[in-house]
């Protein structure tokens, strides 16, 4: 009994140390992986825009500021938003576009702006 207690008590410390550091871990960005018909891109580098998570969810606003960055293909380097709105008029025309929206859950700012234009 004794040799299980020894084996097991390390054990149940380093689960408890583990417990401890999940319970401050918080969420730094958060992403929507939404086709191309469930984002408005904002019309201004400043102001908001629109993602929707289903047909029949509601429109939710997200900020857009200074620090936003836009993207046309992950990896690829940043690009303007006239750049970015004109890749996804291309895009619309294609099979599967995909819009990754990186945001701030606690500020509502959406950091990057990622087109996927598919295939």
């Amino acid at each position: 009994m004794r040799t299980l207690r020894n084996k097991l008590l390390p054990l149940l410390i380093l689960l408890c140390a583990t417990m401890s550091t999940q319970a401050a871990l918080k969420a730094v960005e958060e992403v929507y992986e939404l086709g191309l018909r469930g984002v408005t891109l904002p019309s201004a580098a400043t102001g908001q825009m629109l993602v929707r998570r289903c047909a029949n969810c509601r429109s939710e606003p997200l900020r857009v500021d200074a620090t936003t960055r836009f993207f046309v293909r992950p990896a690829a380097a940043p690009v303007s938003l006239a750049d970015l709105r004109a890749a996804a008029s291309r895009a619309a025309l294609r099979r599967a576009p995909y819009v990754y929206v990186y945001y701030e859950p606690r500020s509502r700012i959406a950091r990057r702006v990622v087109l996927d234009p598919g295939p």
